[in-house]
């Protein structure tokens, strides 16, 4: 696996100085749940306990258990996955999910409290490649057998997210790039130039040992080039 990786330097104010504007022609949105309806359509659960209330979707990823929800299969290459998150404990890990085959074989952009509390701040914004094979790249909390997978950090900043604030997390794929957006502000991008990034997959949510809220949870194409 090979990975590059460009990084925004964190307040706001530099990345909004820093960061070139990378225009992306926006494609039709492929899958939308607001959760208005009080129900989870067009996805599944596929792991742990979730529960649509108040016109959110709560993950309740407690004991150490990794809760997953995910659409279908997503039926093109590029894509945002995009989703308002709120993290309600402050050990928590909580984010969005692209080109999910099983629960071994995904990529994941995640709001990360615990890398706080464990004294690595620079992991509390944080992209993730689970697999089943370990790599010689493997760092802290990377490379851990879990669940059958094993956990390989592509990308990480520090990201002062607060408990009971809700931000809109997207994670998006173009080609052998990956990008983490907070807000509409693109954060980091990373490159993996691995088979699985060819493979669309399917899009989706993800808790651990927190409720987590969600809500706007949103796949929308990418159309053509960057511009």
């Amino acid at each position: 696996m090979t990975c590059v990786v460009k990084i925004a330097p964190w307040p706001l104010a530099a990345v909004l100085a820093a960061i070139p504007v990378v225009a992306f022609a926006a494609g039709p949105y492929l899958f939308q749940e607001t959760f208005d309806d009080g129900s989870l359509d067009g996805a599944a659960t596929v792991a742990g306990e979730w529960a649509v209330q108040s016109g959110a979707l709560h993950g309740i990823g407690m004991g150490g258990r990794v809760d997953y929800v995910a659409t279908t299969p997503i039926g093109v290459a590029d894509y945002d996955v995009s989703a308002t998150v709120r993290l309600t404990a402050g050990w928590a890990s909580a984010g969005v999910i692209t080109r999910f085959a099983d629960r071994a074989n995904y990529y994941y952009a995640t709001l990360d409290s615990r890398a706080v509390g464990a004294g690595d701040p620079s992991r509390s914004l944080a992209l993730y490649k689970v697999s089943p094979n370990p790599t010689e790249a493997d760092s802290l909390l990377s490379g851990l057998l879990y669940e059958g997978a094993y956990y390989h950090l592509l990308a990480g900043v520090a990201f002062p997210a607060q408990l009971n604030q809700s931000y809109e997390l997207s994670l998006g794929v173009s080609g052998d790039t990956l990008s983490v957006s907070v807000d509409g502000v693109v954060m980091f991008s990373a490159g993996d130039f691995d088979d699985a990034l060819t493979v669309p997959g399917a899009a989706g949510l993800f808790s651990y040992q927190t409720d987590a809220v969600f809500d706007n949870w949103r796949v929308q194409a990418r159309k053509g080039n960057r511009k």
